[in-house]
């Protein structure tokens, strides 16, 4: 078995386009597996792939769920003291807490968190987040837009916590733990 990463979508479509596809399973977003399915995918055979046991509208047709993880907040703990950042609505104030916030910008991928953060802080119900109104919740990205930066790689997100280019970052719940393991093995 050959492993390859990250997930390189134009890869995926160079391969298709020459006819000459060396990947029988790739690590994609739901939404572009949906998007490409029937076009770079090809729909799963239920012969091969039992879906049937899958929760309501997991995968699709030509994908299955691989994991799951959330979006979570993550802070350096030396800029903020006993008052740390504990909100999305802490993460888009700029004012109580100054400085740099990382979040996803991972091209041609619909990495989910930023722009529910930003409909959840400009007073958006849980219950009703979807289907995302996009608009507003750039606008609410544009009020602290000179304090973001964006990460492309999980690894990426961690690196500029720890590096002091951010205060805050939006990451993966998989990072967050890795990082706070990594604190942990060094005494911090």
């Amino acid at each position: 078995m050959l492993s390859d990463g990250p997930t390189d979508y134009t890869k995926i479509k160079a391969q298709v386009d020459a006819k000459n596809v060396t990947w029988d399973v790739t690590d994609t977003d739901t939404l572009w597996a949906k998007r490409e399915c029937g076009k770079l995918l090809m729909p799963l055979d239920p012969k091969i792939v039992d879906t049937s046991k899958l929760p309501k509208d997991m995968g699709g047709k030509c994908s299955v769920p691989a994991m799951s993880y959330g979006v979570v907040l993550m802070y350096d703990k030396k800029k903020f003291g006993g008052n740390p950042p504990k909100s999305w609505a802490d993460f888009f104030n700029t004012g109580k807490y100054p400085g740099k916030r990382a979040i996803p910008g991972i091209p041609s991928d619909a990495s989910p968190g930023a722009l529910e953060a930003a409909l959840l802080v400009d007073g958006v119900a849980p219950d009703r987040l979807y289907p995302l109104n996009v608009d507003r919740a750039l606008k609410k990205l544009t009020s602290v837009r000179s304090s973001l930066v964006f990460w492309d790689t999980g690894a990426r997100s961690q690196q500029l916590l720890e590096s002091g280019e951010v205060s805050m970052a939006m990451v993966w719940s998989g990072r967050a733990y890795a990082a706070g393991l990594e604190l942990f093995e060094h005494g911090e």
